[in-house]
């Protein structure tokens, strides 16, 4: 895996690891910020490591009173857990 792939599987975790917990939050005063805010947090990051295609996806939605965030990782297509990037993070 190259520095790069490793500096997208931390910031993917990193992302996680933020907002897993942001469903207590209130999102921003303004209209502008709030969407900055979704633009900020929503991507996605696809690694190849071993023959396996990795992938993170980061979505973020706020409203008036509410921030919501779906984050979803996968292993060749198929759903897993955040566990599949800390193992890549360990391996590299």
């Amino acid at each position: 895996m190259t520095d790069n792939d490793k500096a997208q599987v931390q910031k993917a975790l990193d992302n996680h690891d933020r907002l897993k917990s942001s469903y207590f939050w209130t999102p921003a005063g303004n209209a502008s910020s709030r969407r900055n805010d979704e633009k900020r947090y929503s991507f996605n990051v696809q690694v190849v490591h071993e023959g396996n295609v990795y992938e993170y996806d980061s979505r973020v939605q706020c409203s008036a009173r509410n921030f919501y965030y779906r984050g979803a990782f996968y292993k060749d297509g198929v759903k897993g857990s955040v566990r599949l990037f800390k193992k890549l993070i360990k391996e590299a």
